[in-house]
């Protein structure tokens, strides 16, 4: 017989061999480039575990929502499926790390391979040719493709917030396995794991081609077609710390019907959220008829601290009564014999509404306008304090933050004593300031058991405290302008005109978080309907109050006669507003007022509540405000604003 010269064959088997574990380490080396790319798009650093020996996929990074492990691949034939990979493991919901090492390619075992086991990828073991001649290139089993974790290399879990779970590709679809078909020998490495692919559904690798020659030669297909998971796609990374953005403060104005018992009263609000601070103020009537008598009342509350005022005169007495009363509640109402009428406190707060406790009532079902401001970001704070005995500054340290406005409300300079506490005469003022150091401030009053009747009211645009006396003569009492607004608070300077030693009690509403805008202008003349468009605040509200003492600028005398003023706000949606009139050198007393809903400012500047003018709110505009008067005198009546709205 004639002997076979098989040199030539083993050395071209041992020469396509080599070849074949060359591309293999190219295909790895191609795989684990892309994943660095990949990983760096992803932010994640989760290389494939390379084939062999069973690899351990890389964690997922700390500061992902999610830190899981990636599983080992198989150490042989043995795991999860002869000659496929070990499991990749889960990818980690933040983006978790790509499939576990492709596992050591199984032993050759029957035929070609088998399903390119349940996780990582691995260009499989290829399965044994077979005991037959030499097979060739034959993959046996080719490592699940692209997929993700699953069978043939299923993508990684959804990715989660971060990263789409890269999935682990299965070596790039793995080189179908370069074992010799004959020799049962391994089929060649296992495709390394490769990039982390996008969680898309990866297929399943090339099934192996079997043995040229040889019986092991049909190769096993190399895992089905697996499709890979269905991770969500790599790519779009999300911020997890990103900060939500701040919360923007909101405002709102309305109106309820006073309980006419003592106890407690829930009054809704649209504001969607626990108020920062709420302003009440009412003239004391149950409708929006203008009639005889008035109790006005003005309070402030940040939840924790409330103060309020009161100033009351009776009509058609000879000689005048009249009274103020100023209180630690949200809401006082002092009647003319200087005897608490009704007062409440501000019990509680929610998103929806808030709570009144009236600790003393009557039977009248006035109506009460309020403002509420509330938002993260808005800082509110009621403090009282007294006014200094002489000219000078006067820093007020305890507000705990830089304010970006200040209202301030005093019940004459006189008024001494420490709250709760009334006295004669009605007299109010109120004034407010911003940071950039615009200003007004306003004052009324009336003089009890006079006759005839003295009353009077003046308004500033250079002050922001402003107050003055009738008795024993004319003069400024007090006088404050604003010098800044501090880190802890705000500081002001009484002025030389401040010619009383009292120390004058005084309580004032700060906030910040807010842009804020102090200012005045001159009431329209025109023919009702009369549009007027005022553009000083510089940008668009969501709230403004109004404020007048009814007649035209001041101009450098101490005071006017008749104590009078208007006083109103709107969020644009809603209106309230309230007005009173105290005649001056009059027998009897000429007493009168009006509360309405519907409008946001109104004028009466007479004897005969006769509503002289009235507005509505047209529009926030983009650097003011509208406003419709739709009752309307000739006279430019001076009226002070204070717009408010988003920083």
């Amino acid at each position: 017989m004639r002997r076979m010269n098989w040199g030539p064959v083993r050395g071209r088997v041992r020469t396509l061999t080599t070849r074949a574990r060359h591309l293999v380490v190219v295909a790895a080396l191609l795989v684990s480039a892309r994943c660095t790319v990949d990983d760096r798009v992803l932010e994640i650093d989760a290389s494939g575990g390379s084939g062999g020996a069973s690899g351990v996929g890389l964690d997922a990074p700390s500061d992902l929502r999610s830190e899981q492990r990636g599983g080992s691949g198989g150490e042989d034939a043995s795991s999860d499926a002869a000659g496929g990979g070990g499991v990749g493991g889960n990818a980690g919901s933040g983006g978790g790390t790509a499939g576990g090492s492709a596992g050591t390619a199984g032993s050759g075992g029957g035929s070609g391979g088998t399903t390119g086991g349940t996780g990582g990828t691995g260009g499989g073991a290829g399965a044994t040719g077979g005991t037959g001649g030499f097979g060739g290139i034959g993959s046996g089993g080719a490592a699940g493709g692209t997929g993700g974790n699953g069978a043939g290399g299923s993508g990684g879990a959804d990715g989660g917030v971060e990263a789409g779970g890269a999935a682990g590709s299965g070596g790039g679809g793995g080189t179908a396995g370069s074992g010799s078909g004959g020799s049962s020998g391994k089929g060649g490495a296992g495709g390394s794991a490769g990039s982390a692919g996008r969680g898309g559904a990866g297929t399943g690798g090339v099934a192996g081609t079997g043995g040229v020659a040889g019986t092991g030669g049909v190769a096993g297909t190399g895992g089905g077609s697996g499709t890979g998971g269905t991770g969500g796609t790599g790519g779009s990374t999300v911020d997890a710390d990103t900060d939500a953005p701040a919360t923007p403060p909101v405002f709102i104005v309305g109106s309820f019907v006073k309980s006419t018992t003592t106890g407690t009263q829930s009054v809704p609000h649209a504001l969607a959220q626990m108020p920062k601070a709420i302003l009440f103020w009412t003239s004391g009537k149950t409708n929006e008829t203008a009639s005889t008598g008035s109790y006005f009342g003005l309070g402030v509350s940040d939840s924790t601290t409330s103060f309020s005022t009161s100033a009351t005169a009776r009509d058609g007495v000879t000689p005048s009564t009249s009274a103020r009363r100023m209180a630690m509640n949200a809401i006082t109402l002092v009647n003319y014999d200087q005897a608490v009428l009704a007062e409440a406190d501000l019990s509680g707060s929610s998103s929806s509404a808030f709570t009144l406790n009236w600790t003393t009532n009557n039977a009248e079902p006035y109506v009460i306008h309020y403002l509420a401001i509330g938002g993260a970001q808005v800082s509110a704070k009621v403090v009282s304090w007294v006014a200094p005995a002489s000219p000078g500054t006067r820093i007020v340290s305890d507000v705990g933050f830089l304010p970006e406005v200040v209202l301030h409300f005093y019940a004459g300079g006189a008024f001494t004593t420490a709250p709760p506490f009334a006295t004669g005469n009605a007299v109010f003022g109120m004034g407010a300031m911003d940071k950039g150091g615009a200003q007004w401030a306003f004052m009324m009053g009336d003089t009890s058991n006079a006759d005839p009747d003295v009353a009077s009211r003046a308004q500033k645009t250079d002050s922001a405290l402003y107050m003055t006396t009738d008795v024993p003569s004319l003069a400024i009492s007090k006088e404050a302008a604003f010098m800044s607004m501090d880190s802890g608070g705000f500081t002001v300077n009484f002025t030389a005109n401040s010619s009383s030693p009292n120390q004058s009690q005084i309580f004032s509403l700060a906030l910040a978080g807010v842009k804020a805008k102090v200012g005045t202008f001159l009431k329209s003349t025109g023919a009702a309907p009369s549009s007027q468009s005022i553009t000083s605040p510089g940008f668009r509200p969501s709230v403004l109050l109004l404020s007048s003492y009814q007649s035209a600028a001041q101009t450098g005398a101490v005071h006017i006669g008749h104590a009078r003023h208007g006083l109103g706000a709107t969020d644009g949606t809603h209106e309230g507003s309230s007005a009173l009139a105290i005649a001056d050198n009059v027998t009897p007393a000429n007493v009168n007022g009006v509360d309405k809903v519907s409008k946001v400012f109104m004028k009466v500047d007479n004897t005969t509540m006769t509503i002289d003018a009235e507005a509505d709110l047209t529009s926030f505009d983009s650097s003011g405000f509208t406003l419709s008067w739709t009752t309307n005198d000739a006279v430019a009546t001076e009226i002070c604003f204070v717009a408010l709205g988003a920083p």
